[in-house]
Order: structure tokens, then sequence, then C-alpha cells
């Protein structure tokens, strides 16, 4: 299908280009035949110049101003994330609520968050109203802090850096997927776990649909 689209743009193209290619000739003919100098037809002894326009300093200083590019703001390529609210992991107030290092909760923007561990696990409930990956980043230190969470591999641990990243594509795909589909639910608390780690948001779709 795509050799098709491909084809038939350059058909396209070529009957363009030759097309318009024909058409400049017969009209550079029309031009000479119509043309009284060029056929010849013109006295010129007849011709009379006029004079040469003069343009003041000023005005030329305006024109050069008026076909200047505008400058347009370029877009921050460096790929360091932007600065948050938080300064350090003692800034969320990370709490165990029951004493059993099962239930927490956190503090963020002046909102209040649960986390939950099971072993290999945090799940932290509401994470999509979260977006900074500089905080995200200082969260997920506080509660590796509290519990460790193994890698794929199960022998490597975590890195609050990898647990962002993986935040960031559940953010996404609760952002992107309809209001109806059946996972965009499940996108909007985030669980960090072994299973996920590396793994951008197509591959986790890929994952989960191959199931």
């Amino acid at each position: 299908m795509k050799k098709k689209y491909l084809t038939a743009i350059m058909l396209a193209c070529c009957i363009c280009i030759f097309g318009c290619g024909r058409q400049n000739d017969v009209n550079s003919y029309k031009d000479t035949i119509n043309d009284p100098i060029q056929s010849g037809k013109t006295d010129i002894s007849k011709e009379t110049t006029s004079p040469k326009e003069t343009t003041s300093p000023e005005e030329t200083a305006q024109k050069e101003d008026s076909i200047k590019p505008k400058e347009t703001s370029q877009p921050n390529d460096s790929d360091e994330p932007q600065k948050g609210i938080l300064e350090r992991v003692d800034d969320i107030l990370l709490t165990d609520t029951d004493g059993r290092k099962r239930n927490y909760v956190f503090k963020y923007a002046d909102e209040e968050f649960s986390a939950i561990y099971t072993p290999d696990n945090w799940k932290i409930v509401d994470s999509y109203k979260i977006t900074n990956v500089a905080d995200m980043t200082i969260i997920c230190q506080a509660l590796l802090n509290e519990n460790a969470v193994h890698g794929a591999d199960m022998k490597s641990i975590r890195t609050a850096d990898d647990m962002a990243f993986e935040w960031v594509q559940h953010n996404f795909a609760y952002t992107v997927l309809p209001e109806d589909h059946p996972w965009r639910n499940n996108a909007k608390d985030v669980d960090l776990n072994p299973e996920d780690q590396g793994k951008t948001f197509a591959q986790m779709l890929e994952s989960r649909m191959s199931r």
C-alpha cells in the first residue's frame, strides 16, 4: 500500500513539473509574439525614458526591516527535567500510616497521596496528577528509601530515575487513551514493579495485549 502511495505521489510530481515546464514554454512564446520589441515592430526612436525613482535612506532601512525574518524562540533541546517544587525527599512528608511498612501517605502540592507497598511493588494512587519529572524522581527515591524494588532481572535494585520513567509512561497512557478504554482507569495509578522496568508505553501495551 505504501508503494502505491509513493508511486502516485511521484507520478503527480512528474506531471506537475513537466506540465509547468511546457506551460512556461508556451507562455514565453506568446510573450515573444505579443512583445512589440521582440517582434521588431517598435520604433526605438520614439521610446522615452522616465527618471529613476530615488529612495531615501530612511525608506531603505524600513524596507530592509520589513523583509527580515521574524525571530522565533527555539524549543529547549535540553534533556534535563524542569525544576519542580521539591528539593529533597523529606519535603513529601512520607508517613507509614499503620506501622507495617505497607500503607503510606505523602504530601505534594497541598494534596495528600496514597502509596501502597507490596513485595517488589510500589503503587501510587492518582499518580497522573503529578507530572513534573524532577518531582517524580524525588518521590520515587523517598519510596525506595523505605522499601526497595527489584529490577527486571530480579537481581538489581531499581533506581529513582527508571521508576520515574515508568511513571511518565503511565501518565502518557492516561492522557492518550480514550475515556472508555479499559486500561485508562488502571493508568491513573502507577505500579512500580520489576516487570515494566525500562519499557515505553508502546512496549507495555504490546506486552499486555499478548497475554
